[in-house]
């Protein structure tokens, strides 16, 4: 299964597309705040873009993310860099640089961290798109 969270209007053909609002594109509406309804090692790819700033708990999520993956799966995020334009609005919870990725990735399964994930960084670029500062970070999950 490929799974596609936070799709908003973006629709993926192929993929299973999720949205917490009911005005989006999504094949289903979930809250990713809570877990996934999905059972363990079934995901094989994950793409988002422009969700987990918006995600309170990000180690949950992340936990989350890790659980449904399968060994070997690929999670491939898109995230505004903070201190960048467009990393600050009202609504977003985290704020995401290399160093954040980096600091959460170096903790894998530190459950004193509450974090029970085992990511790698296969990819990171860095890039600028209409004066937003991105991030787009490919992860490799290891189980």
């Amino acid at each position: 299964m490929r799974l596609h969270l936070g799709c908003g209007n973006e629709y993926i053909p192929g993929w299973l597309n999720v949205d917490k609002s009911k005005d989006s594109a999504a094949d289903e509406f979930w809250d990713l705040e809570e877990p996934f309804p999905l059972n363990d090692n079934t995901v094989s790819s994950i793409r988002s873009k422009f969700l987990i700033e918006h995600i309170a708990n990000d180690k949950q999520f992340f936990n989350e993310m890790y659980r449904v993956c399968r060994d070997g799966a690929r999670v491939h995020l898109f995230v505004p860099k903070f201190p960048g334009e467009g990393a600050v609005d009202w609504d977003h919870k985290s704020f995401w640089n290399m160093r954040k990725f980096n600091y959460l990735l170096a903790r894998n399964r530190d459950t004193e961290m509450g974090l029970e994930c085992n990511f790698t960084i296969i990819e990171a670029i860095e890039h600028v798109d209409n004066g937003i500062e991105i991030l787009d970070v490919l992860l490799g999950v290891v189980k």
